[in-house]
């Protein structure tokens, strides 16, 4: 999941998103892998954390990596994804999909 940063957390409608997955959650026994970005210094951190607690609440497999991207508008371009494609954080997403 990328998790953009909110006021300081993550975004009311990935919250929504997960109330409204059933119950049991659609999340339970899922593996997942947060990504949290901001323009800011700490790439959502804060809101990672956050939201970590309540996918392992539902049964989720969080691993244990947290991925922050902090100044996203200098990593990460629009149209043609990672700038930097030997950057550690490009190389740890694509360990994860692998």
């Amino acid at each position: 999941m990328v998790v953009p940063e909110w006021n300081g957390s993550f975004p009311y409608t990935f919250k929504s998103l997960i109330d409204s997955s059933g119950y049991p959650s659609s999340f339970k026994k899922k593996r997942i892998l947060l990504v949290g970005t901001s323009d800011t210094t700490f790439g959502n951190i804060m809101g990672i954390t956050h939201l970590e607690h309540i996918l392992q609440w539902l049964g989720s497999f969080v691993d244990s990596k947290r991925i922050c991207i902090p100044h996203i508008r200098e990593a990460v371009d629009p149209i043609s994804g990672f700038k930097d494609q030997e950057d550690r954080l490009y190389k740890a997403i694509k360990k994860f999909m692998q």
